[in-house]
């Protein structure tokens, strides 16, 4: 329902993350902010759930806005899940998440372009240009968030996200430009992005 995709969005957009029951009457929407929920409360096993439970509704009714937001649960949850591990096994896991993060920004490129809110509600491109700019890869991040805002113009995660990348290139005209631009739609200074865009750019 739209109150169902309504919440979802207000938990991904907000990053007010929460953790709620899994059950089968969840809708994709919040499958997958409880996903993203889940890793970034470190309940991994949770998250986990919630990929195969997604995985299990795929394998009945095949989706494609599932399919990626799938990807990007079972990525963010190999990815944090390797910080546990060590040497070879933590590089593969690694691996893994990634190239579950490059196949779901290559599904959202074979399909249309979004017209509106975003499908799933966490874009792919985003989620992969802030995993590979905590990876160490600023250049490859630069280039994801790029093509995202190409996609969805004015996001304001994927311009903090290509702000951030910039500056970690030491392109800091871009960066501000970035940064400009996110405060053009976001102006509270309670919010921890609008402090960091006004810090770069030496507001007081």
């Amino acid at each position: 329902s739209t109150y169902k995709t309504v919440m979802a969005r207000h938990t991904i957009e907000t990053e007010q993350w929460r953790i709620e029951e899994l059950t089968d009457e969840l809708s994709g929407d919040q499958l997958l902010a409880l996903g993203l929920s889940a890793v970034r409360l470190g309940e991994l096993d949770l998250a986990q759930q919630v990929a195969d439970h997604m995985a299990e509704r795929l394998e009945e009714s095949p989706n494609g806005s599932l399919e990626i937001a799938q990807l990007e649960v079972a990525a963010l949850t190999k990815l944090m899940a390797s910080h546990d591990a060590s040497g070879s096994t933590a590089m593969q896991m690694q691996q893994e998440g990634m190239a579950m993060l490059d196949k779901a920004v290559e599904l959202t490129n074979e399909g249309p372009l979004p017209r509106g809110a975003a499908t799933p509600l966490k874009p792919a491109h985003e989620l992969a240009g802030e995993a590979y700019l905590m990876a160490g890869d600023a250049e490859k991040a630069t280039a994801i968030y790029e093509e995202t805002l190409l996609r969805m113009p004015n996001r304001p995660h994927s311009l903090l996200g290509a702000a951030r990348a910039y500056d970690k290139l030491d392109r800091q005209g871009k960066a501000a430009e970035m940064y400009t631009a996110l405060l053009a739609l976001w102006n509270d200074d309670s919010l921890p992005a609008v402090q960091e865009a006004k810090k770069y750019l030496s507001y007081n």
